[in-house]
């Protein structure tokens, strides 16, 4: 009977030590953050630093509505907002409200998406989708499928206050947008259905859909560019 106390003991202390040599990793929690309210979703929009959310996936639980003017609340003008994880849509949609025109519903996207659609409801100032869609570190695989944009209003540019909806994205080093293109040097205001700039991306199933005009409003200073999708798009997109 002592023989097979002993025997059962040992058998005990060998489970515990399995237990307490395993990995961390083992018992780690799933890295998939649940939004199931505009709440949430409206937390993970707000970050600027692109840690935050890099190498995590979000999973859209519910069709969700949100207030376009809350984008940027408490951040100043010099922030800009980035998103670098995977947005799983689980085919829900975003809805975007505003009562006078919003912006983007991403500033720098550094992270996928798939299986989203995002409405707007009213104007646009700019773009719909995000300024800057780009990669991190050249390693990042940054994928947008299964992905639909419908703007019901137009994409404005002209005299409006973009610091309200795109922060120090218009200031060096990152006046390649509104205000400033890149590859050409000039002033412009710049209106797309799409994006603003595009850069080593995969693409596919994307539609766009602007009930509106792309480019409606009057300029104030410098010339005026409107395009269909994206003004640069490069690694997976294309000039349209």
């Amino acid at each position: 009977m002592k023989l097979k106390k002993n025997k059962l003991l040992a058998l005990l202390l060998s489970v515990i030590m399995v237990i307490v040599m395993l990995p961390a990793t083992a018992f780690a929690a799933d890295d998939t953050v649940n939004i199931t309210a505009a709440a949430d979703l409206m937390d993970v929009l707000k970050y600027t630093n692109a840690s935050e959310t890099q190498g995590k996936i979000y999973s859209l639980d519910t069709d969700i509505s949100i207030d376009a003017n809350l984008l940027r609340e408490g951040l100043t003008e010099n922030d800009i907002r980035v998103f670098a994880g995977m947005l799983e849509g689980n085919g829900h949609t975003i809805t975007v409200e505003s009562d006078n025109a919003a912006g983007p519903l991403f500033e720098q996207l550094r992270g996928s998406i798939n299986n989203l659609n995002i409405v707007f409801n009213g104007d646009v100032v700019g773009t719909p989708l995000a300024y800057d869609v780009s990669y991190v570190d050249k390693e990042d695989i940054i994928t947008l499928n299964n992905l639909s944009v419908t703007v019901n209003g137009n994409i404005l540019y002209g005299n409006h206050d973009y610091s309200k909806y795109y922060g120090s994205i218009l200031q060096p080093p990152y006046n390649y947008g509104n205000w400033y293109i890149h590859y050409g040097g000039q002033p412009v205001y710049l209106a797309t259905g799409f994006a603003w700039y595009l850069w080593g991306v995969s693409i596919s199933d994307v539609t766009v859909n602007v009930t509106g005009n792309i480019g409606q409003d009057n300029t104030v200073d410098g010339d005026a560019t409107s395009t269909g999708f994206a003004y640069f798009a490069a690694q997976g997109g294309q000039y349209q």
